[in-house]
């Protein structure tokens, strides 16, 4: 018995976008980029949070996720 090959998973991330939900690879590569980069950002912070960290801006006011 042959084995079927499993489907492509493809993972789609949809952002508010005028009322409806638009897919962010819908968007121009500098928006999506720029979405990936403040995700991170977040990701990051609410990570060190929950470890007890602060990010410190250049500016030197802190900030939490």
């Amino acid at each position: 018995m042959a084995k079927k090959a499993k489907p492509e998973v493809k993972n789609r991330f949809f952002i508010p976008r005028d009322g409806k939900y638009v897919n962010v690879e819908d968007l121009p590569q500098e928006e999506q980029d720029l979405i990936r980069k403040n995700f991170s950002e977040q990701l990051a912070d609410a990570m060190m949070e929950g470890l007890g960290y602060t990010r410190v801006t250049p500016s030197g006011k802190k900030t939490t996720a």
